[in-house]
């Protein structure tokens, strides 16, 4: 069935079927992960290293879950030991 298709290919993410679809979730992914893997989220990580908290925010919605990009913007550019999660802006101003 279509179904069955899908789910042997893990999502669609793996060919040729049937797969086995534990170990590294995305074995494919492209994904940015890390500084230096996409430009444009190099530059957001720059100017919020830089103080920018809303290009904190920014770097923070648009980076891939789980990434380090993340995990830098949602503690502000390390400004926060906690976790804020996109609300940069609002707990350290715009600046």
């Amino acid at each position: 069935s279509e179904y069955e298709a899908f789910g042997d290919t893990c999502g669609n993410t793996i060919v040729p079927a049937p797969a086995t679809c534990t170990g590294d979730p995305y074995p494919f992914d492209t994904e940015p992960k890390v500084y230096g893997d996409d430009p444009f989220l190099d530059d957001l990580h720059d100017d919020c290293a830089a103080g920018d908290m809303q290009a904190c925010d920014d770097l923070y919605w648009q980076s891939p879950i789980g990434s380090e990009y993340e995990a830098f913007a949602a503690t502000c550019g390390e400004r926060s030991e906690l976790s804020l999660f996109g609300d940069c802006a609002e707990e350290f101003g715009s600046g």
